[in-house]
């Protein structure tokens, strides 16, 4: 009974195997596929993970596929093959294995795994500021740092200031770091955190310091406050370097929004300046305050220039004045200030260049007048050279074909022929001029942007020869004279026929002769 049993068996599986043969073949080559663990990553911090999956079988196609941890294949269920799978890796941090069966319809089985590193503990470390010190007077502290992970290790590390995370920028730890509290003096927290590779972030780590801002240095002034006589220039200065000072002439407080102080202050009537200096991160100064009582004589009025600075294309003769009567106008043309001892204005100063004129007015018991400056450009244009005529002028004894140039490029020329003086509305010079007869030409050039030329005079004398000996006639001449002779001629020969005509000569008889016969 029992070896009827076995070869019932072994016949049905003789017969099955028969059958797979018949519908698949001879498949002797495993299927083939992939698993990647979270598309890759080297670290999770989180058993659960996404598996991405492929599978193929180019005989007889792939049947079922099947998962398990660590390789260790015990009763896992075959399943319909899938492209993506949620799965959970063991418990426990370290490197985790996922193993993955491809089986094809013939039997035959592909294996293939994957692997990542799970860590589920945060980073660790530390934050000290400038080693421990209680205070500081800088707003500039070093930060000493220490991190470590014992599982995916440290990846990135960021700070902040108050303990709020926003958008805080994660970078590559260091041992030491520079840091800048926030303004204003008081208790300063700086927080600090760090992350591992697989992305967890340890608990914010702090320490705190004192700031002491220290106060910025209150202004002084120079001159200092008093009773003056006239005008002052009033210089704000400040001890702390870089500081800012801003000031008032009103009375009000000053504030960072007042005035900037940048240029020496002129004071010119009874004022109070207050000022007040300031630097980031620094306490802003006291204020200092500095009253000026000015009493100042009546001031000699302005000078005035006549013509105005300004563009000119010719020289100038500038005069000066001054509405003050009697006072004394001193004046220089070199740039630097007029004083009791420059120049004394008495006639029209003549620029023929570019000049700065300055000038102030002085009398006795009176505040010198405020200096006048003008500028006078002086741009005179080039002058476009004087025509020239070919030939000459002259006594000629033919007619002459008279030639007109320039040496100044791009001109128009224009002449007259009867004495008048040329203008740009006079004949245009375009070629020779044809001179027959005694003529006084005139020419003129003109360019635009140059002045125009002076005026070009050419005398044209012809004087038509007598002749002489050796002298030739001209042909007009001669064939005039030879009609007037042949003329005469004719008419003494038209004369001598009619008068022998009308008288016979003496002796002789005019009648025919008659004929006898013997």
């Amino acid at each position: 009974m029992y070896k009827k049993v076995i070869s019932s068996l072994m016949l049905t599986l003789f017969c099955s195997m028969l059958l797979m043969n018949i519908a698949y073949g001879q498949d002797v080559t495993p299927p083939t596929g992939s698993i990647v663990i979270n598309a890759g990553a080297v670290y999770t911090s989180s058993e659960a993970v996404t598996l991405t999956l492929t599978y193929a079988d180019n005989e007889s196609g792939v049947d079922a596929v099947r998962y398990t941890n660590n390789h260790d294949w015990g009763s896992e269920p075959w399943e319909t093959p899938v492209a993506t799978k949620s799965w959970n890796l063991t418990s426990g941090d370290g490197a985790k294995y996922v193993s993955y069966q491809i089986r094809d319809n013939a039997g035959r089985i592909g294996n293939f795994w994957d692997s990542i590193v799970l860590d589920t503990v945060a980073p660790t470390g530390s934050i000290l500021i400038n080693d421990g010190e209680s205070s500081t007077t800088s707003q500039l502290v070093t930060l000493k740092l220490t991190y470590q992970d014992a599982g995916a290790g440290v990846d990135k590390v960021r700070f902040t200031n108050k303990n709020v995370w926003s958008t805080e920028t994660w970078e590559t730890p260091a041992e030491t770091k520079q840091w800048n509290l926030t303004s204003g003096s008081g208790l300063k927290y700086v927080s600090y955190q760090i992350r591992d590779y697989s992305g967890k972030i340890s608990a914010s780590l702090w320490d705190t310091i004192t700031f002491v801002v220290p106060m910025v240095a209150a202004p002084t002034f120079s001159p200092a406050g008093g009773n003056y006589s006239s005008s002052q220039n009033v210089t704000l200065r400040c001890s702390t370097e870089s500081a800012i000072i801003t000031y008032t002439l009103d009375g009000s407080e000053p504030s960072s929004t007042s005035t900037t102080y940048s240029v020496p202050i002129t004071v010119g009537t009874s004022t109070v300046i207050k000022a007040k200096a300031f630097k980031e991160g620094m306490t802003d100064s006291e204020i200092a305050t500095a009253t000026y009582n000015i009493n100042i004589p009546p001031s000699v009025l302005a000078p005035t220039f006549s013509p105005v600075g300004g563009v000119y294309s010719s020289a100038q003769n500038v005069t000066v004045r001054c509405a003050t009567s009697g006072a004394i106008i001193r004046y220089t043309v070199d740039g630097s200030e007029p004083s009791s001892a420059s120049t004394v204005y008495s006639d029209p100063v003549e620029v023929n260049s570019t000049t700065m004129i300055k000038a102030k007015a002085f009398k006795d018991g009176m505040t010198d007048s405020p200096t006048a400056t003008a500028t006078y450009n002086i741009n005179i244009p080039e002058k476009v050279a004087t025509p020239t005529f070919f030939p000459g002028s002259g006594t000629y004894t033919s007619a002459q074909n008279v030639v007109i140039s320039c040496s100044t490029a791009d001109v128009i020329i224009t002449y007259s022929l009867d004495g008048s003086e040329p203008s740009m509305s006079s004949t245009v010079y375009s070629g020779p001029i044809g001179v027959s007869s005694t003529t006084m030409i005139k020419a003129k050039a003109f360019r635009e942007g140059l002045i125009d030329s002076a005026t070009s005079t050419a005398t044209y004398t012809i004087v038509t020869p007598t002749p002489g000996p050796g002298i030739s006639i001209p042909q007009e001449v001669l064939y005039a004279a030879i009609i007037i002779v042949v003329a005469a001629i004719v008419g003494v020969v038209v004369l001598l026929l009619r008068k022998s005509k009308s008288k016979s000569p003496q002796g002789y008889s005019t009648t025919k002769p008659k004929l006898y016969k013997r």
